[in-house]
C-alpha cells in the first residue's frame, strides 16, 4: 500500500515538471517567433518595397530550414511577421498561461506556436491525447 502512495506522488512530480517544461519552451518559442518576424519586418520596412519582403523571406527561409528544421518555411516566416505586427509586446502573450475556453488543454502560447508552425491538426492531436489521458 505504501509503495502505491509513493509511486503516485512520484508520478505527480514528474508530470508537473513536464508541464512546467512544456510551458517554458512554448513561451520561449513564442518570443523567438515574434522576434524573428519583427526583425524581418524591420528589414522589409527599411527598404520600403513589398517585393523586397518576398525576396528576403525566399532567401532566409531555406537557410534557416537547413539549420533549424521545417519550422521556418516561407509561410511560417510570413505568419511570424504577421504575429509580430499584431502583438508588438510578445512577452505578455508568451507569459500568459491561461487556457482558452474552447481549448481546455492548450494555452495561448501553445496555440500561437501551432499557428506559426502551420500545424493546426496538432491541436486535435493534443485534444485527443488530453482526453485519452483523463479517461
Amino acid at each position: 500500500m505504501h509503495g502505491t502512495v509513493l509511486l503516485t506522488e512520484l508520478q505527480a512530480l514528474i508530470r508537473g515538471a513536464r508541464e512546467q517544461l512544456a510551458r517554458a519552451v512554448n513561451s520561449v518559442l513564442v518570443l523567438v517567433y515574434c522576434r524573428v518576424g519583427s526583425r524581418i519586418q524591420t528589414e522589409i520596412l527599411k527598404n520600403d518595397r513589398a517585393e523586397y519582403g518576398d525576396q528576403i523571406v525566399a532567401t532566409v527561409s531555406p537557410q534557416l530550414t537547413a539549420e533549424f528544421g521545417s519550422g521556418f518555411t516561407p509561410s511560417a516566416l510570413w505568419r511570424m511577421i504577421r504575429f509580430a505586427t499584431s502583438f508588438p509586446n510578445p512577452e505578455i502573450v508568451a507569459a500568459h498561461p491561461t487556457k482558452l475556453s474552447h481549448s481546455p488543454c492548450l494555452s495561448l502560447p501553445q496555440l500561437i506556436q501551432l499557428y506559426i508552425t502551420g500545424h493546426p491538426s496538432s491541436i486535435f492531436d493534443k485534444l485527443t491525447l488530453r482526453i485519452e489521458q483523463t479517461q
